[in-house]
This record gives C-alpha cells, sequence and structure tokens, in this order.
C-alpha cells in the first residue's frame, strides 16, 4: 500500500502515537522523547534556540522548530541571549 492510500485517519493515528496497526511502529510523540521544559524553538537559518515563552520564539515563524533541548546540542545550536535557551 502506498502514502496515498493510507486513510488520513491512520496516518494521524500513527503520528500521534495513538496506535500499531498490522505491525507499523508508532513515532514516539514528544511526550515520550522529553518533558514540555525541555522543548526548545530552534532557529534552523542561524541555529539559536530559545525558550517557548521568549519573545524571540514567538516572533520566529519561518524557520522554528520545536526540538529537545538535547537536540540543539547535538545540531551546535547556539542559545539566545535574552533567555539562555531556557536553561
Amino acid at each position: 500500500m502506498k502514502l496515498g492510500q493510507i486513510p488520513t485517519f491512520v496516518i494521524a493515528f500513527l503520528l500521534a502515537g495513538q496506535a500499531n496497526i498490522a505491525g507499523w511502529q508508532t513515532l514516539p510523540s514528544m511526550a515520550q522523547t522529553a518533558s514540555d521544559k525541555d522543548i526548545v524553538a530552534f532557529n534552523t537559518a542561524n541555529g539559536k534556540y530559545h525558550a517557548r515563552s521568549c519573545l524571540w520564539a514567538k516572533r520566529c515563524t519561518v524557520n522554528c522548530i520545536d526540538i529537545s533541548r538535547a537536540e540543539a546540542h547535538r545540531r551546535n545550536g547556539i542559545p539566545c541571549k535574552i533567555c539562555n535557551g531556557g536553561e
């Protein structure tokens, strides 16, 4: 079965980690991999990361992704000078 043939609701359940259908492995949810306070907004353009409550994280809409702080460190991220990356 090709990806385009899988019903949308099945894909949603698999991505949310809610189902294991016919041996398909679910993707781990963020809650399983890191606590909410360990999630940062990482700017893929400049490599800076922010606490999610930081003003600069809220202004970053195009290049920011939510990742764990450990992943931001692995990507050689630079903590924000204002919020210190939530640390």
